[in-house]
C-alpha cells in the first residue's frame, strides 16, 4: 500500500471565487488569486493584511523600474539592500530578490508569448512594454543574476558586493534607461 499523497496548488479561479466568497471585491481578489500562486492560506492572509499588498506593491515597483535606474541608481539599491541584510533583515532582502525574479519570470512569459501565465496581473501593460525592449538572452541573463544573488547571500558572501554584481548584470535598456558602454 503506497502512502504517496501528492497535492497540487489550487488554481487561481477557486482562490479568487473563495476571496469573492469572503466579501472581497472582484479585482482585489483577481489579484491575490493570481500571487498566491496555489496558496489558498496566504491568499485569504493576504486579504486581511493591508500591509502585504503594500510592501508587495513596493517591491513591484522598485523591481519594475531597474531597468530603467542609472549605475548610480542602482548602486544605491544595493546600498540599501545590503544595509538591511546585515541589520538583521535577511528575510526582507530575499523577498526582495523573489519579487525581483517573479518580475523577470514574468517578462519572460510575455516575451515568450504565455502572458495568461504572468502573476503580475496588475501590471501586464508594463510587462508588455518592458518585455519589447529585451530579447531572450537579456531575460535569462536577469533570471540567473537574481538567483545567483539569492545563492551567494544564502552562502554569506559580502552583501553588498553580491547585490551590486547583480545590479550591474541586469540589462540596461536604452529606452528605459542608461545602457553601459560594454557589457
Amino acid at each position: 500500500v503506497s502512502s504517496d499523497l501528492t497535492l497540487r496548488p489550487v488554481g487561481t479561479p477557486v482562490i479568487k471565487s473563495l476571496l469573492v466568497s469572503r466579501g472581497l471585491d472582484e479585482s482585489k481578489a483577481e489579484l491575490l488569486a493570481a500571487l498566491a500562486q496555489g496558496r489558498v492560506g496566504w491568499a485569504v492572509m493576504a486579504s486581511q493584511e493591508p500591509k502585504v499588498l503594500d510592501q508587495r506593491e513596493d517591491e513591484t515597483t522598485r523591481s519594475s523600474s531597474v531597468l530603467g535606474c542609472s549605475r548610480v541608481a542602482r548602486m544605491a539599491i544595493a546600498e540599501k539592500l545590503s544595509r538591511s541584510f546585515s541589520s538583521g533583515k535577511r528575510e526582507q532582502v530575499f523577498q526582495s530578490l523573489d519579487s525581483l525574479a517573479g518580475w523577470w519570470r514574468d517578462l519572460l512569459l510575455f516575451k515568450t508569448g504565455c502572458s495568461d501565465l504572468v502573476v503580475n496581473v496588475d501590471a501586464k501593460d508594463q510587462l508588455a512594454r518592458q518585455s519589447t525592449y529585451l530579447d531572450l538572452a537579456d531575460i535569462h541573463c536577469g533570471i540567473l543574476a537574481v538567483e545567483e544573488a539569492a545563492t551567494e547571500l544564502d552562502q554569506n558572501v559580502n552583501a553588498r558586493l553580491a547585490l551590486e554584481n547583480m545590479l550591474m548584470r541586469l540589462p540596461f535598456t536604452e529606452t528605459l534607461g542608461e545602457r553601459p558602454a560594454s557589457r
